[in-house]
């Protein structure tokens, strides 16, 4: 009720609106000649929405039948492209204020207008900052300036670590990846004293071959073949070959140490 109280009003004020409108184009105070061409379409589609909901209202409240009725799918339609038309609007709200802003300032003062323009001109001041030898051919000679590229001169590397260096440094890594050098820091160690880790690894190849023995009669008494994985695999080969740790196979890099006692005589 609230709703149709205001109506009459609004509706009044809106009809006092379209006769101006009405009475200026036709008096050509309003030039519609010129103009966008996707607003054309846009208000057209509204209008025609407006007209259509209008008569809808008015059938619903007369309580006249609209189901044979053609205005349905007419405010569909209207109301489908209105939608649609959302994200362009979107896009184009930008330009459209800026063509509205500037028609007014057109009518209003022509020197606006002018200065108007002059905002959305590029400054081409903004996009490179000027050299020092720009700045002072500019100042020896305004009329001739030259763009003059700085001047980059290309380095040589050079690398510090020489081969001998490098090879040093490898030896040096893998010695300390040494099964004998980490016996002999775990006997010269001033570290509380544990269970040694040559025992641990015993204990541990130990456990892997008896794992191995039970899957091999597994396979033998159900005569079937059971999948290992990768690392299965190869803690399998790895027990296979030793018991305990081949302590003296690594005698044959032995040579190695002679690193160490090379950087003992260096210093640090």
């Amino acid at each position: 009720m609230k709703v149709l109280s205001g109506f009459k009003e609004k509706a009044e004020e809106l009809s006092t609106k379209i006769r101006a409108l009405i009475e200026g184009i036709e008096e050509d105070e309003l030039p519609t000649n010129e103009g966008l061409s996707y607003l054309n379409v846009k208000h057209h589609t509204i209008l025609n929405y407006m007209i259509n909901l209008i008569y809808y209202l008015m059938l619903k409240s007369s309580g006249r039948s609209i189901k044979e009725e053609p205005v349905v799918p007419q405010l569909l339609r209207c109301k489908t492209l209105l939608e649609k038309i959302q994200p362009l609007d979107h896009k184009l709200k930008y330009q459209i204020e800026k063509m509205l802003r500037m028609a007014i300032l057109q009518q209003s003062d022509d020197t606006a207008f002018e200065e108007s323009k002059l905002v959305h001109k590029a400054n081409l001041a903004h996009f490179a900052k000027p050299n020092d030898n720009n700045q002072e051919n500019e100042e020896g000679d305004p009329e001739n300036t030259l763009y003059v590229p700085p001047k980059r001169v290309s380095v040589f590397y050079e690398d510090k670590q020489t081969k001998a260096d490098r090879e040093e440094k490898r030896k040096m890594e893998k010695m300390k990846r040494s099964r004998m050098v980490e016996l002999l820091k775990e006997q010269y160690s001033d570290a509380p004293l544990s269970v040694s880790s040559t025992t641990e690894v015993a204990e541990s190849k130990r456990k892997e071959r008896a794992k191995h023995e039970e899957m091999k009669k597994y396979e033998e008494d159900n005569m079937t073949r059971l999948v290992m994985s990768k690392k299965q695999k190869g803690n399998m080969r790895a027990s296979g070959r030793t018991g305990l740790p081949d302590v003296l196979s690594e005698l044959e890099s032995f040579s190695d140490l002679a690193v160490l006692s090379m950087k003992d005589k260096k210093g640090p």
